[in-house]
């Protein structure tokens, strides 16, 4: 019997350096936050090694310190707290994949640059969405509708019609973020498939007071203000106006707005069938959503954790399809290409209106009924 032990104890060993840390990696989703760690403690399962060698306060350091080197946190300043959540939500993530693994999840979780805060800083941060846009008198869509029936699938992505992933930084401007991603691809299906980068930081600055009560620029932002404010003036681009991620004065006047819409329309509530056909017949449309930290933690599959509350942030629905016999909606975030699958998210269709997708979603085309060729 002592032989045998001694004989796994070698072998284990073995696979201690760099083998271990690509186990525990590759479980976290993690990008080498534990390369060359050199750990003496662990065993043949990752989770089971993971927990063990975060129960080591030196090798929490390390791996904190890899994963602030990482993404670019180093200038940020450190604490016990963020240390604590860091190790709380790897082993959250380590034992979630593990269960995915073994075919008991059907979407994986990810070590991301949110890693070291609560769900209540995410959302405090990162996120902003407020109010209700069907408070707001929107158009209905037309009834020049040629095909009364959308697509099975359709991946916007795939015709050009998506502009590439923003980032909000640490600004309450998602609402901003979603109606310019979406007043993009309406420009883009109205310009020969030309697209464009529309300016975030006019909304942020210009979008506001009086004219677009609801909106409080870092502070959170609604759909109804925000798009009456792209039909009312316009959005200059991006090159004329660009994003700080910090409200100032607005500096609109003389710029020109080559994108605008002639109205929009806020999709029946809570109905997911409208919500296909409209982005089915007429392309990305905003939605606005409740995340919490399982969503924040997403990296890959069809996202169907409970996720019931308020909603908190908005995005943007560029698609839909099936998978493995799950529907999905595809989601456009605005944290990045790091984040999720290159800033996507899957998110399961048809499943309870799961995070309330189909809550508060708005349409800036109003009258282009869109012909697949």
């Amino acid at each position: 019997m002592k032989v045998i032990i001694k004989a796994v104890v070698v072998l284990l060993v073995t696979l201690s350096n760099g083998a271990f840390s690509n186990k525990i990696d590759t479980l976290l989703n993690s990008d080498g936050i534990f390369e060359n760690m050199g750990v003496d403690t662990f065993s043949s399962d990752p989770l089971t090694s993971l927990s063990a060698v975060l129960s080591n306060p030196v090798n929490v350091n390390k791996a904190y310190d890899n994963f602030r080197r990482k993404h670019n946190k180093t200038t940020e300043s450190s604490s016990e707290s963020s240390k604590s959540t860091f190790k709380t939500n790897l082993l959250k993530i380590a034992s979630h994949n593990t269960k995915a693994r073994n075919g008991k999840a059907s979407y994986e979780m990810g070590v991301n640059k949110f890693s070291d805060m609560t769900i209540d800083q995410v959302i405090s941060q990162h996120t902003g969405y407020k109010g209700n846009s069907t408070e707001e008198n929107h158009s209905s869509p037309s009834s020049r509708q040629t095909r009364a029936t959308p697509p099975q699938s359709i991946d916007w992505r795939n015709y050009g019609l998506v502009t590439p992933v923003r980032n909000q930084g640490g600004c309450g401007s998602c609402v901003l973020f979603s109606v310019t991603a979406c007043l993009e691809s309406y420009y883009t299906l109205t310009h020969g498939q030309r697209q464009i980068d529309l300016a975030e930081q006019e909304l942020l600055d210009c979008a506001q007071g009086a004219n677009y009560p609801g909106n409080n620029g870092c502070d959170g932002n609604g759909f109804g203000p925000t798009f009456k404010y792209i039909k009312d003036i316009g959005e200059t681009t991006e090159g004329e106006y660009g994003y700080t991620g910090r409200q100032s004065s607005c500096r609109a006047g003389g710029k020109s707005h080559p994108a605008k819409t002639p109205n929009y329309w806020s999709i029946a509530a809570r109905d997911e069938n409208a919500l296909k056909n409209a982005v089915g017949l007429r392309g990305p449309v905003s939605v606005a959503i409740h995340v919490n930290d399982a969503w924040v933690n997403y990296r890959s599959g069809v996202f169907d954790a409970p996720c019931s509350g308020g909603r908190n942030h908005a995005v943007l629905a560029v698609g839909y399809g099936s998978e493995g016999g799950k529907d999905y909606w595809i989601v456009k975030n605005q944290w990045g290409n790091g984040w999720g699958d290159g800033g996507y998210i899957k998110m399961r269709r048809n499943y309870g209106n799961l995070c309330d997708i189909a809550g508060d979603a708005v349409s800036c085309n109003p009258d282009v009924e869109i012909a697949l060729g």
